[in-house]
């Protein structure tokens, strides 16, 4: 509904994605969210907790007010930056192949998201609040994903979600950077299936 207007907010998005689950006829669901993702994520589990059976956070954080977020200058960028632009500065670790590297960079080069699109997810972010009492009252099972070189959403960030979350378990990627679904494979997805099969 309300996509990527300017002035979408997070709660606007966590609101779309349970119109998604009325839609479907689904009363709950295992939600997964990565990086911008994972705050609307837990939005979604704090606005209707009763929703989600399960969370999975990737390279993402309680987005607290003391967080730093990129500054507005970012926008303009944004909207300049061509696609070889946006794909040459996506955040990679130490561990990352020039082959991931390679098939990311053709991947992003094939994407068709808008530079606008790009400008309103940093506003969201700019005007979130996010808080750690709203994220240790969430009591469904979680699992957080992060890799040690991120140098978007510091893995210290991702630390502290863990700890926070009551329920929760933390796996580390070592040597990588925002992009560990790119950089090491089918690991993460192995790791959440076996976390999603735990919880159901």
């Amino acid at each position: 509904r309300s996509s990527w207007r300017p002035g979408v907010s997070i709660e606007d998005l966590a609101a779309d994605a349970l119109a998604v689950l009325d839609a479907a006829g689904l009363e709950t669901a295992h939600v997964y969210g990565i990086s911008l993702g994972g705050v609307l994520a837990l939005e979604l589990a704090k606005a209707a907790p009763e929703r989600v059976r399960s969370l999975v956070l990737g390279c993402t954080c309680v987005l607290t007010p003391d967080k730093p977020r990129a500054p507005i200058e970012v926008n303009d960028a944004l909207l300049a930056a061509s696609r070889k632009d946006l794909a040459d500065s996506t955040g990679y670790g130490s561990a990352c192949s020039p082959e991931a590297r390679a098939r990311n960079h053709r991947a992003i080069l094939e994407d068709t998201a808008v530079p606008q699109a790009l400008v309103a997810q940093q506003d969201a972010l700019r005007a979130y609040r996010g808080s750690l009492s709203d994220v240790a009252a969430l009591s469904m099972p979680a699992l957080v994903l992060h890799g040690t070189e991120d140098p978007i959403v510091p893995v210290e960030w991702g630390r502290e979600l863990a700890a926070t979350l009551p329920d929760s378990r933390l796996v580390e990627y070592e040597g990588c950077g925002h992009n560990y679904l790119v950089e090491v494979g089918d690991a993460p997805t192995l790791e959440v299936l076996g976390f999603l099969a735990e919880v159901d």
